[in-house]
């Protein structure tokens, strides 16, 4: 059964990826740039995160979709569309991340080839495109229930900039 983008439980999920991103966003460039030591609370939120954005992934081959207005909850053509579009790039930075994890896991800092590593993981930035996706979608919540999205068209446009 497919997921609808519209509810309680998709809107908690969309909650929890922008914090993810808001950390990736944060974390992730204060620890490459000042080489903090890495910590063992770190470490584990670390793990959190990979174990987060791969379920993620699969939330997303269950998650309906609008096309021309109708709600599409096949869910052949909703892993279609997912496969289509960010699905290699969840992929890629999933997989980035987890070895990269690993890597400071088994390994800390001492490696020599880990700070290389370390970069690899800038690519989760990119996942910052993810909350412009969540902001459209309550952006569609929103006009769907009041026909008023204004302020929410606002906040986008603020996340934009960051």
């Amino acid at each position: 059964r497919a997921l609808d983008p519209n509810s309680p439980l998709r809107l908690l999920f969309d909650v929890v990826t922008i914090i993810f991103c808001i950390q990736d966003a944060v974390v992730v460039p204060f620890h490459l740039a000042w080489r903090s030591e890495v910590s063992s609370a770190y470490q584990i939120f670390g793990i959190v995160s990979v174990i987060f954005w791969f379920s993620e992934m699969v939330i997303n081959f269950f998650t309906g979709y609008y096309k021309e207005g109708m709600l599409v909850t096949d869910l052949r053509s909703i892993a279609l569309r997912y496969l289509s579009t960010f699905f290699l790039l969840d992929a890629f930075i999933n997989g980035l991340d987890l070895f990269a994890v690993f890597l400071e896991f088994a390994f800390g800092e001492s490696t020599s080839g880990g700070a290389y590593f370390r970069v690899l993981r800038m690519a989760k930035l990119s996942r910052l495109a993810r909350v412009m996706v969540v902001f459209n979608r309550f952006k569609q919540r929103v006009a769907f229930l009041n026909g008023d999205s204004s302020s929410l068209t606002m906040l986008g446009l603020a996340a934009r900039l960051i």
